[in-house]
């Protein structure tokens, strides 16, 4: 597991619930996660198991083995592979399984055929196989019910939480550093995205864009690294646009926040979401958002209020996006004001106590 968006979440309520309910992670875990789960989630057992292929029913015996063995209540899945396999496993015990849905397997490109084979596996998941589904998203769950792939008896939306105990890995920064490692000038504004470098993340949409006409002043930070950052490197280069992006590498998580400090705002050009954490850590930062709408990324973003939202896989929508947020600095100013009352909702404090609550229901 590297640390993305679910392993966050998991972490977050393995140590903040740790003391109403015996949590034990199950799953490949890279040194990162297992450092994480050291300083989030320190009472947490942990047990490591190699990720198995789709259809790797062994490993179907192996996980009911280790629920018979530790008396798990609840079995609470956090990747689409996870619930396949292991809610599968639980089936004839007593324990309970729920799934979060940080990702839908319905957003990956599928068609035809194959898309509605997703969807039929995922209704009989969720309507006979497993106990809960649970949402990040209001717009994500609405997807679904429209479709009738979801019981909305056995159904919550529990959106992310930021902690704001986050805030104090902060490392200070003087605001010269960024502008001086990427060769900002005093009046150029500067964009940065972070994130893993996928084609789910749209940052070719963002090259293109930055080739119709955006303000040179503009200088886009990704953060991040992944699969793609090659050739999003040799496109950069080809545009050519190569002189205003720059490509950072992964941070760490002191970093990225004295990086989104030093930024004017926050770029998020995906083809799909469900509810990013990375959003929320802008508008933490009091930073005006420019992201597609997609996912629950209009459940944080305001329209015209704390940023801006265009439709996803648009260059002309995104470029004309990028040129007003550059020019009308009062217009980002103001979406800046209220970028950090608008993250409110959306705490690590109401995302565990409506988690415990699910719980909760799920055992009554």
């Amino acid at each position: 597991m590297h640390i993305g968006g679910a392993e966050r979440n998991m972490l977050q309520i393995a140590g903040g619930l740790s003391d109403r309910y015996r949590f034990t992670l199950i799953g490949p875990m890279s040194p990162e996660f297992e450092g994480e789960a050291r300083r989030l989630a320190p009472n947490a057992d942990r047990i490591i198991f190699d990720r198995p292929g789709k259809f790797d029913f062994g490993s179907v015996r192996r996980l009911r083995s280790i629920m018979k063995s530790c008396s798990v209540d609840v079995l609470h899945t956090h990747d689409a592979r996870g619930r396949l396999l292991g809610h599968l496993a639980v089936l004839t015990l007593r324990t309970r399984s729920l799934h979060t849905y940080h990702m839908s397997p319905l957003f990956y490109g599928h068609a035809g055929f194959k898309y509605r084979v997703y969807e039929i596996m995922e209704a009989i998941y969720n309507r006979s196989l497993s106990d809960g589904a649970l949402f990040v998203s209001n717009n994500v769950k609405n997807m679904y019910a429209t479709r009738g792939l979801i019981d909305e008896s056995s159904t919550w939306v529990i959106t992310n939480g930021f902690d704001a105990g986050d805030l104090a890995l902060h490392e200070s920064s003087n605001s010269i550093v960024l502008r001086t490692q990427i060769g900002a000038k005093s009046n150029d504004v500067i964009a940065i995205f972070v994130g893993r470098m996928t084609d789910q993340k749209g940052l070719d949409v963002l090259l293109q864009a930055l080739s119709l006409g955006v303000p040179e002043r503009l200088q886009c930070v990704l953060v991040g690294d992944g699969p793609d950052r090659p050739f999003l490197e040799q496109m950069a280069e080809s545009l050519p646009v190569k002189d205003r992006v720059h490509f950072l590498g992964f941070r760490s998580k002191p970093e990225v926040l004295s990086l989104l400090e030093q930024s004017d705002f926050f770029l998020l050009p995906s083809r799909y979401e469900c509810f990013p954490y990375s959003i929320l850590e802008a508008l933490s930062h009091g930073l005006p958002v420019v992201a597609t709408d997609v996912g629950g990324n209009s459940e944080m973003v305001r329209h015209e209020v704390n940023g801006l939202l265009i439709p996803s896989e648009n260059a002309p929508a995104l470029a004309s996006a990028l040129d007003r947020i550059i020019t009308d600095e009062a217009e980002r100013r103001e979406f800046a004001s209220v970028s950090k009352a608008s993250i409110s909702p959306f705490t690590v404090e109401v995302m565990l106590e409506e988690t415990a609550a699910c719980y909760s229901e799920l055992l009554a």
